[in-house]
């Protein structure tokens, strides 16, 4: 039902008609210009429901209302796995109420999603809090918000809670910056119980991935970390391959798109990948590794010839030329496996026909 204009009122009149339905696991109404009184009525049926499983309000108008209504109904509800208020404008506020929400007898919620809702320090504050006393909580979304380094180093106090069990979780587009970031990777030392973490976007700098770098030596159950577009140079690039280096990381995804590790920092990260056999992703696109590195990613793939590499050297091969990329392929032509000498002659084939297309309108625009 997404982008039908329901408004309020048809938020209601859905609301009363599941307070007795015991089929429907999921209700997706995305954009429907749901505002705090229809988020009201569905709280007041999420009290008595014991079905629905799945409540997505995505891009509505619910509001810090809205969200203390439907936070009253978490402490009632035993069912309710996802909740999904993306893009709300439920502020500070909201957050908090939810967060209190949680903290009670409610253990059936495992993913909260709260992106775009313009959540502050006091608000990160809150949530930190819940994941030191709700073991039920696995994912959370907090992109695009206004948490800030203080919003970050509450966060990370709640990370470091031994209670801790939350999953995944994506500060996006936070301003976090190096110190919050310092704050969080000492956080993820002795967690034990964090997969994802989506950091990109945060300018976090060559510090706040050195400090990652340092957690990547004693976690033992992050595998993806997402560090793209944060201003991460050479330097963070090379700490960040000390950490890969280490027997205790357990990473198999490393997202560095969009910054600025060039060859240099390549070549200390294809050092790493010739003896750690764990990372399957690793993501360099638009780093300006240039030739040098995609040499450095070649002949790293003839100690590590798995498809563990794979994405590694197809990304990367879009930063640099036709020429260079044949000389890549020659180098290991003779050390890689079928499959993977497959996808490069398709992706060769793929970029010449790119540049025959390109060199063509250039004729025509002489023309």
């Amino acid at each position: 039902m997404e982008h039908n204009g329901i408004g309020d009122e048809g938020a209601a009149a859905l609301a009363q008609v599941l307070r007795t339905n015991a089929t429907m696991q999921s209700l997706v109404l995305v954009g429907n210009g749901i505002g705090h009184q229809g988020a009201a009525a569905l709280g007041e049926m999420l009290e008595v429901n014991d079905t629905l499983q799945c409540l997505d309000l995505w891009m509505n108008a619910v509001r810090e209302l809205g969200a203390t209504a439907l936070a009253e109904a978490l402490t009632r509800n035993t069912v309710l796995r996802t909740l999904n208020l993306r893009c709300n404008r439920i502020g500070d506020v909201g957050a908090a109420a939810l967060a209190k929400g949680l903290a009670g007898r409610n253990r059936s919620l495992h993913h909260l999603e709260l992106s775009m809702n313009e959540v502050g320090n006091s608000g990160a504050t809150a949530l930190a809090q819940l994941l030191g006393g709700n073991t039920a909580l696995k994912n959370l979304g907090l992109w695009d918000n206004e948490i800030g380094r203080s919003g970050a180093l509450a966060l990370a106090k709640g990370l470091g809670s031994q209670a801790c069990t939350l999953e995944r979780l994506d500060l996006q587009g936070n301003n976090i910056g190096a110190d919050g970031a310092a704050a969080l990777a000492a956080a993820l030392a002795s967690n034990t119980s964090l997969r994802v973490l989506s950091m990109s976007e945060n300018d976090i700098g060559d510090d706040g991935a050195n400090a990652f770098a340092s957690a990547l030596l004693k976690n033992t159950t992050l595998w993806h970390l997402g560090l793209e577009e944060n201003m991460i140079g050479p330097r963070g690039a090379a700490g960040l391959a000390s950490g890969l280096k280490s027997p205790a990381c357990a990473l198999e995804r490393l997202d560095l798109t969009g910054n600025k590790v060039d060859a240099q920092g390549a070549g200390a990260l294809c050092g790493s990948l010739q003896s750690n056999t764990r990372l399957r992703v690793l993501n360099l696109g638009r780093n300006g590794i240039g030739n040098g590195g995609a040499e450095a990613l070649a002949e790293m793939l003839t100690a590590n010839t798995g498809l563990r590499a794979l994405e590694a050297l197809l990304t990367a091969l879009q930063d640099r030329s036709a020429a260079a990329m044949l000389k890549s392929v020659i180098i290991v032509r003779n050390s890689i496996s079928g499959e993977l000498k497959r996808a490069l002659e398709n992706l060769i084939s793929q970029h010449q026909h790119s540049l025959a297309l390109q060199q063509q309108k250039r004729r025509r625009r002489l023309l």
